[in-house]
């Protein structure tokens, strides 16, 4: 892990919480805030370390999220502000905030520790189908529902901020939750520009539900095409990509994704965001229609087999054979013989066109039934 950073870097971020003599090989055993026990850095970026850890007053992992350079009293209201919104977020999908500690002056929060990798890892690693990739985007979109049902937007949808674990689980982590009150240049100042919406590049409007939208048109994207809408050798040039509203092409290509979904995706990355769905629910109930048919329609199929050799079965008995059949003057008529047998009062060709009939009937019912259409 520690081959991904600067361990200079980690151990300046550490010092204040750990002492001045600490470095990174040095911080197994080694305890924050007096009970969360170190086992593992996990990550480091310009915002914040983030270090795996054992709570040894409730007996579990977690995830301590420590902030750097958190004097600021504008700085710590911010991130105060994160745990609370995430802790009143009460869904399966999104990443539980257990609480918020200060530490030497420093912010740390405390996270749910989930086992998994990123959608990206899991993407690049397992071959999905689309139906498969429609159930990880439907979690997604659920995380996502849930945190706007509480007042959060998150800001920052992308692959690397979902978390699939071994069950297929999904969990949404790193909320941008930069609020649609703050400035302008504030809200175009966070984000990934490669998956960023037109309003947050270019800071002309301020962010909504609609943002997010556009953030889960975006993690569509890239579960049906593995690239971002704005594909870029630089984020200078993602971020003009971005504030033009010019999507990469490659989901043009994409000729065994259901028409349906397509669209899905296109009115999600709809540049201006009064052209896009004004909802999660919208997309949701998209979603589920498109799940519930490809769930159905494959034991409706199967039924029709078996209905198709039934009908061949009942054909090959009510047909005559050369071999087997009487002659014509040893043969007894029907009103010879005094049997009611309906098969012998009606032609072969009536039988046929009554049993096509039927199972006529039979295709219309389950295709109302089913929506197999």
């Amino acid at each position: 892990m520690l081959d991904e950073f600067s361990e200079d870097q980690v151990a300046k971020a550490l010092r204040v919480l750990l002492g001045n003599g600490t470095t990174p090989h040095a911080l197994s055993g080694q305890k924050i805030a007096d009970k969360y026990q170190v086992k593992e850095i996990l990550g480091c970026a310009g915002q914040a370390t983030v270090v795996l850890a054992f709570d040894t007053r409730l007996c579990r992992e977690v995830v301590l999220k420590i902030f750097h350079n958190a004097l600021n009293e504008n700085t710590k209201n911010r991130i105060v502000n994160e745990g609370r919104a995430l802790a009143k977020i009460n869904s399966l999908n999104v990443l539980t905030c257990y609480g918020v500690e200060i530490c030497e002056g420093m912010l740390v929060l405390v996270l749910e520790y989930i086992e998994g990798q990123t959608l990206d890892e899991y993407v690049s690693k397992t071959q999905l189908s689309v139906d498969q990739l429609m159930e990880i985007f439907r979690q997604v979109a659920v995380g996502v529902g849930d945190s706007h049902a509480h007042g959060v937007l998150h800001l920052d949808l992308k692959p690397d901020n979902v978390l699939v674990t071994k069950d297929g689980e999904v969990k949404l982590i790193d909320f941008g939750l930069v609020q649609p009150n703050q400035a302008h240049n504030q809200i175009s100042n966070s984000g990934t520009p490669a998956f960023m919406a037109p309003e947050i590049a270019s800071g002309q409007r301020q962010a909504d539900k609609r943002t997010d939208i556009f953030g889960l048109g975006a993690v569509l994207y890239f579960l049906l095409t593995e690239r971002a809408p704005f594909e870029a050798g630089s984020k200078k040039q993602s971020r003009e990509f971005a504030m033009s509203g010019d999507i990469d092409s490659a989901l043009n290509g994409q000729r065994t994704v259901p028409k349906s979904i397509l669209n899905l995706c296109a009115v999600c990355l709809q540049k201006d965001p009064d052209q896009r769905f004004g909802s999660v629910d919208e997309i949701l109930r998209i979603v589920d229609r498109y799940l519930k048919g490809s769930r159905t329609a494959i034991p409706l199929l199967g039924m029709l087999a078996v209905i198709c050799l039934a009908v061949g079965g009942y054909f090959a008995l009510i047909s005559p054979s050369a071999e087997s059949s009487p002659s014509a003057e040893s043969s007894p008529s029907a009103e010879s013989s005094g049997l009611g047998d309906s098969r012998l009062e009606t032609s072969p060709k009536e039988n046929s066109l009554r049993t096509k009939a039927e199972l006529s009937r039979l295709i219309s019912d389950w295709r109302e039934l089913g929506k197999f259409n």
